[in-house]
């Protein structure tokens, strides 16, 4: 076998379809390319965390951009209301 990550044990599953069928399927083949278990649950783990953070993250921007938007919105209303009062008549 070559070292150049060629071996089909060497990849795990995409996971880009995420139907059980496929997903089984792709751990199957995995499986009986030669691939580990180990290595199997690496990355099982590893992409469960990864989803927790991003999901971490996803929950910290909608935090944030919740008060930037009704200052932007703010921010347009005073300047709308500005040009309506005082700029318009002069």
């Amino acid at each position: 076998m070559s070292s150049s990550g060629d071996d089909p044990a060497d990849k795990l599953p995409s996971g880009d379809d995420p139907a059980a069928n496929t997903v089984l399927t792709g751990t199957i083949g995995f499986l009986n390319a030669g691939g580990t278990l180990g290595t199997l649950l690496q990355g099982a783990i590893f992409g469960t965390l990864v989803s927790v953070f991003t999901g971490g993250v996803d929950l910290i921007q909608s935090i944030v951009g919740v008060p930037v938007a009704a200052l932007g919105a703010l921010s347009e209303a005073t300047e709308t209301t500005i040009d309506a009062t005082i700029t318009e008549p002069l």
